[in-house]
């Protein structure tokens, strides 16, 4: 209804009242039609008025909640909403509001008492149905959120807010095409719904149809420009398909998008720009927002004494062939077993590939936690009585972030999985080293430090170094080409490095650049942005998915890495490192835009990390035209390889296991987090 008709329905209810001043309904009714214009403080007045004539008119306590709850008065809507269901206790909307209450206040458990209750009174009632499936979605029970929402969809077939809840259930169940369906009819139903085109953004994103996902973005922000999920979606895909124009758009809302106002998923933006505070901002307020409802379990009592084995907890959805997989098997095999013990807690895809098999057997306990909900796996995880939980996973795909602020043991550590802070009152620590976090960007981090002595990332010293049965010709390079690589995802590459690159191609003839097949759209963007420059599309190269050995094996044809700027190397670093080819990186702002300089320093080349754009450039140069001076580096890591800090599995995971050590004794003495610094082998008091 137009707000000129509601303006009608008040005149109306007005000389209804002059007629018959003393009926409750027409104060009811005249209320009902100020509130529909966001005349909040008059239609407050209006329903207090038809429960001075009649305290006991539940309708009017109904409406009374409804406004008090608008307005952000919770206790006293609490209030109201009780005493609607107190004078009817069968009426459904009553119960399901009181619910919506309880939810709203945290309190899951009274809320769906609640919605069964209305649910009994009036078995289609859609509303309850649907509030009830978001109840139980926010316990991790999305099987039967999922049951709720349908129900509420048979009761009310047009009820496109549930089809949206819906759609996102199964997205999260992995339910793909039927998610697509759901959110179709939803995006139908409600075309200019920004959440629906938001949901549906999201699920042709991960179906892979990236341009279509960029066009839902577009329409759910022509539904509402300050739509901040569908903003940093949009430019997140945009980034994904190497499409620059996203860089000016994310430059007029780069001071305010996931900082002012609505939060959005950190990882979103943390290619598109190098600024530490501003990530720390983001981060905070989606934890703020995602996690400040949820209730901490009761904690153990301290106890002065250390076990006679620290019981670590390492939760991950990545245990598998994955990047987090890779970096931290050898690590879980070099932990001394005698003084700690390893739990693993696994909510990622269920892979079954060789690495999952390795990794779950490094553990005392292995625990596939996928199908619990938080409260089940948290209570779970609780008597599993950890003295340390660690989350391998933090803001990346399939996080879980949510059982941490639950207080899962004594002691929390972000770690590896997320380059980044967490902004989360619920971490107590975040793994780094020197060269990530130093003392001049110590107020970007919100954990405590644990400081790593060389550098935070671990790596396996077990694996191969591969030689590659093919020649540069089977891998479409040039045999007689410089080849400059750049072996991470096409979504870190942004004008500002991808410009100094064409530079160096236009300044070294012979040179190509080989970078990694990721989708169709951004290798003809990326070619397309060559092409304006001068530069033959055909000299970048783009090298397909291929597995961890034949990737590394591949590393012998390329002459020089040359990295990304906001979000740097970091596997793709360290594996480059491992096959003996040399990286030149611009040392940024951001924890993700100094890890390939904490890599360069643990593996013995400080002097490939550059300040600045013109000496990043200038050191590319430099490198490209002196085939000697890149023979010399790649001699030096061939031979530094096995005894770099960098590759000492062992040596690092005792650094780590120092680490945990002091963070627990802190604890142990009653002290509150507090920066720890890991001292180098051999400098440790014994």
């Amino acid at each position: 209804m137009q707000l000129s008709n509601f303006k009608g329905a008040e005149d109306a209810f007005r000389k209804s009242l002059m007629l018959a001043p003393d009926k409750p309904a027409s104060h009811n009714n005249l209320g009902l039609a100020l509130r529909a214009q966001g005349r909040m403080a008059d239609a407050e007045r209006a329903f207090r008025a038809a429960l001075k004539l009649a305290p006991t008119y539940a309708e009017g306590w109904n409406s009374l909640g409804a406004v008090l709850q608008e307005t952000e008065q919770i206790s006293e809507a609490l209030a109201a909403f009780t005493r609607a269901t107190e004078l009817n206790a069968d009426n459904p909307e009553f119960l399901t509001n009181l619910g919506n209450m309880f939810q709203k206040t945290g309190d899951l458990t009274e809320a769906v008492k609640l919605y069964h209750r209305a649910l009994k009174a009036h078995p289609r009632f859609a509303g309850a149905h649907f509030n009830l499936g978001l109840a139980l979605k926010a316990t991790g029970q999305l099987e039967a959120s999922a049951e709720h929402y349908e129900k509420a969809i048979s009761a009310s077939p047009q009820f496109a807010a549930a089809y949206i809840n819906l759609g996102n259930v199964l997205q999260s169940l992995g339910r793909l095409a039927q998610a697509e369906t759901v959110l179709k009819k939803a995006v139908d139903l409600a075309p200019k719904d920004a959440n629906a085109q938001n949901s549906y953004g999201t699920l042709l994103q991960r179906l892979g149809r990236l341009d279509e996902a960029v066009a839902a973005y577009d329409a759910a922000l022509r539904a509402d420009d300050n739509h901040a999920m569908a903003s940093a979606q949009r430019l997140h895909q945009m980034a994904h398909i190497c499409d620059f124009r996203a860089y000016a758009d994310f430059a007029d809302v780069t001071d305010t998008l996931g900082i002012k106002g609505d939060a959005v998923p950190p990882l979103t933006l943390l290619a598109m720009v190098d600024h530490a505070e501003h990530q720390l901002a983001r981060a905070s307020n989606y934890a703020k927002t995602s996690f400040s409802d949820i209730a901490p379990l009761p904690q153990p009592p301290q106890s002065s004494e250390r076990p006679a084995k620290l019981r670590i907890g390492y939760f991950s959805a990545d245990y598998r062939n994955h990047p987090v997989g890779r970096l931290i098997a050898g690590t879980l095999k070099a932990h001394d077993r005698n003084r700690f013990e390893l739990i693993g807690y696994s909510f990622g895809p269920n892979q079954q590939d060789a690495l999952r098999d390795e990794l779950s057997q490094e553990f005392s306990t292995f625990r596939d936690i996928r199908a619990l909900s938080d409260n089940e796996a948290a209570q779970l995880v609780k008597d599993d009585k950890l003295d340390i939980a660690i989350d391998l996973t933090s803001y990346t795909q399939h996080s879980r972030t949510a059982l941490f602020a639950k207080r899962l043991a004594p002691v929390q550590m972000n770690y590896l999985g997320y380059p980044g802070t967490s902004g989360a009152p619920f971490m107590d620590y975040i793994v780094v080293d020197p060269t990530l976090v130093p003392s001049t960007h110590r107020n970007h981090v919100s954990e405590a430090l644990l400081s790593l002595p060389h550098c935070y990332q671990p790596n396996d010293n077990r694996r191969e170094v591969p030689k590659d049965a093919k020649t540069r010709a089977e891998h479409e390079l040039p045999e007689d080409a410089l080849v400059l690589c750049c072996f991470n995802s096409t979504y870190k590459i942004t004008p500002r490095e991808f410009a100094i690159w064409m530079r160096v191609l236009e300044q070294v003839p012979n040179a190509v650049l080989w970078l990694l097949e990721s989708n169709d759209w951004a290798q003809a963007n990326l070619k397309e942005q060559a092409a304006k420059v001068g530069i033959a599309p055909d000299r970048l190269v783009f090298a397909p998915r291929a597995n961890n050995i034949d990737h590394l094996a591949r590393h012998q044809h390329a002459d020089l890495f040359i990295d990304t700027f906001a979000y740097n190397a970091h596997t793709t670093g360290s594996d480059a490192l491992w096959m003996a080819v040399p990286i030149v990186t611009l040392l940024g702002d951001q924890f993700a835009a100094r890890v390939c300089g904490s890599l360069l320093k643990a593996v013995g080349l400080p002097e490939l990390i550059t300040e600045t754009e013109a000496d990043y450039e200038a050191l590319i140069l430099a490198l490209a035209k002196d085939p000697d001076r890149r023979a010399q580096l790649k001699t030096r890591l061939e031979e530094t390889r096995a005894t770099a800090p960098l590759f000492d599995t062992e040596g690092y995971t005792r650094d780590l296991e120092t680490g945990f050590d002091m963070a627990h004794e802190l604890w142990r003495a009653g002290q509150a987090p507090q920066d720890i610094q890991v001292p180098a082998s051999g400098q440790r008091s014994t």
